[in-house]
Parts: structure tokens; sequence; C-alpha cells
């Protein structure tokens, strides 16, 4: 692996999934006072120990819940990197793609790489709770996948690209890279 090709894996890991106090917060603002509440309806007596004991483990329940989201999303795109490696080994570069629902960035199913000077799309079929895909096709750019605009999100910091997929409205996200950049931009005409 290139220095350049980890910079952009790293890049987009630490994009899907960062852990983030403000999840952990927020998450503890909802489920302390459930349990509390529970605890009144349950009728067990509130006292210092057991409100503490509430607090200590929800805080810990939520900063484990993101660590383990965070490295789930690291674990995942550097499986579907290996695997894309193992199945074409001229490959020379991966740029893994972006998802952003509801402000909330996520590993796309699919990933471009270049391999001999041509840029492709790997679409992989996974299993929910799997890290490794199962299959996957891909698809040449030309006829059948088309990148048509780029969109610079200053504010997320990432870049959109909108183009069509067999006919259908496709849409993506990557990090601000200028490898990327110059790749992708080649493409758009």
């Amino acid at each position: 692996m290139t220095p350049e090709q980890k910079i952009v894996l790293d890049a987009s890991t630490s994009r899907v999934n960062p852990i983030s106090i403000k999840k952990i917060l927020l998450s503890c603002a909802i489920y302390i006072p459930l349990v509390l509440l529970v605890f009144y309806l349950a009728e067990i007596t509130f006292t210092i120990l057991n409100v503490s004991m509430v607090i200590v483990v929800v805080f810990v329940y939520a900063l484990i819940k993101e660590i383990t989201l965070s490295k789930r999303a690291k674990k995942i795109l550097a499986k579907q990197y290996t695997y894309l490696l193992q199945k074409h080994p001229l490959m020379t570069f991966y740029i893994p793609l972006l998802e952003v629902t509801n402000r909330k960035t996520y590993l796309k199913l699919s990933a471009l790489f270049v391999e001999n000077d041509q840029v492709f799309l790997e679409a992989y079929k996974q299993k929910l709770f799997a890290y490794t895909p199962t299959d996957s096709i891909t698809i040449p750019y030309g006829k059948d996948f088309v990148l048509s605009a780029k969109y610079r999100n200053q504010e997320m910091n990432l870049t959109e690209y909108t183009g069509t997929l067999v006919e259908y409205d496709y849409h993506c996200f990557t990090i601000d890279n200028e490898r990327i950049s110059a790749i992708i931009d080649a493409l758009i005409k």
C-alpha cells in the first residue's frame, strides 16, 4: 500500500462513524432519564449510589458503543480494500465511496478503483453484520456508469459526485483529496 493510499483510507475511515463526545453525551441524556424512570416505576429507592451507578453504566455503554462502531467501520473498509486487491491485483488506486444521510456519513457498499489507467466502480454484496464482501460486480466507467457533476460540500469537507449507473441516478461522496479530484475530474466532461 502506498503512503498516498494509506492517507486516503485513513481519512475516509475517520469520516465514517467518528468517535463523538456529542453522541456520547446525547445518548447519556436520553438513556439516563429512561433508566431512572424504570427505577421509579419499579419503585426502587433513589439513592446516590443507584443514580451514580446508572450514570456510570450508561456513560460506559455509550462510550463502548461509539468505539465499537468506529472500529467496525475501519475494519469493513480494510476488508473491502483487501477483497478488491485480491480480485484485481493490478489495482493501482482505491477510492472508498461515502454516503451522507441526515448529516451522518456512512461507508457505501461500492468503491472506485484505478486499474491500467481506467476507472471502475466495484459494487459489493455484503451481509448485514459481515466485515468482508461475499461477492461484487465490476462496472467500467463509460456506458453503464458515468459521473456528470461535482459539488464541493464546504460544511462537511466532502466532495459529492452525481451521475448515472445503468440509467439510474447515482450519487456518492469522497473525502477531499487532490489525487481523487484529479482522477474523477478527468472523467467528468
